[in-house]
């Protein structure tokens, strides 16, 4: 009996000292995964080892490659302790300072049927914060449209801004946008082809490559009436593919 309760006793200490071990191997682990980020009021993250604080005046950080940042108290929104980025491309995205230099190009289709128009749109900006680019390009288009005089298919040269808002939803490897580009195209088969040039849509990031879906409208000169000169409107549904550099 006496053995028993030895037997026992033995068993229980191995079990408390294994729970025990994976215990503080669990705590270790979640410690290691744990890292400081320094959030700045321009949208940046810095993660990393804070290495020097001064309470009301600046933060020196120093990031996982081994930059050391400066910052002033004015330009820190909050300091937390977070889990840490898991991969290289995490770390260098959410290290970047604004604002960022980027570039867009998309091909697009707009309408369907006779009339429409093919697209090839870039685009050459910053991003202000993480939310907001800001940018314009000249791009090209092949369009068809039964109602143009002379030639149905002719070419035009859509000068734009381009603006992006970022939405705060989604993850890193699939984020929602908005996009809006505003501008003028000029007639490159013909002079009198040219007028207004407006998208509107909302789309998709899947890593660096993207995917709309919105409305197009090209406004045109056809013609005279009364000494006034007449435009018309080549508008439809407008799907995009494009990528982010």
């Amino acid at each position: 009996m006496t053995f028993r309760k030895n037997h026992n006793k033995q068993r229980m200490k191995k079990f408390l000292l294994l729970a025990f071990g994976l215990l503080a191997c669990v705590q270790l682990s979640f410690a290691q995964k744990m890292i400081e980020a320094v959030y700045l009021k321009n949208g940046s993250v810095i993660y990393g080892t804070i290495i020097e604080q001064i309470q009301g005046e600046s933060v020196r950080i120093k990031s996982r490659d081994g930059s050391i940042f400066l910052f002033r108290a004015s330009e820190i929104d909050r300091i937390t302790r977070e889990r840490a980025p898991q991969t290289e491309r995490e770390i260098v995205y959410l290290d970047r300072s604004y604002p960022l230099l980027a570039a867009h190009l998309e091909l697009g289709m707009t309408g369907f049927g006779k009339d429409k128009r093919f697209e090839l749109l870039p685009s050459v900006g910053a991003y202000i914060n993480r939310y907001l680019y800001l940018g314009a390009g000249v791009g090209l288009n092949f369009s068809n449209w039964e109602y143009a005089p002379g030639s149905k298919s002719f070419w035009l040269l859509p000068i734009y801004a381009h603006g992006r808002g970022i939405l705060p939803l989604g993850s890193r490897w699939f984020t929602p946008f908005a996009d809006l580009k505003l501008g003028y195209s000029a007639g490159l088969t013909s002079s009198s082809l040219s007028g207004i040039y407006y998208f509107s849509g909302v789309g998709v990031i899947v890593d660096k490559y993207t995917l709309s879906l919105g409305y197009g409208i090209q406004s045109v000169k056809i013609g005279q009436l009364n000494g006034a000169t007449t435009t018309a409107n080549m508008s439809g549904v407008s799907i995009k593919l494009g990528m982010t550099f």
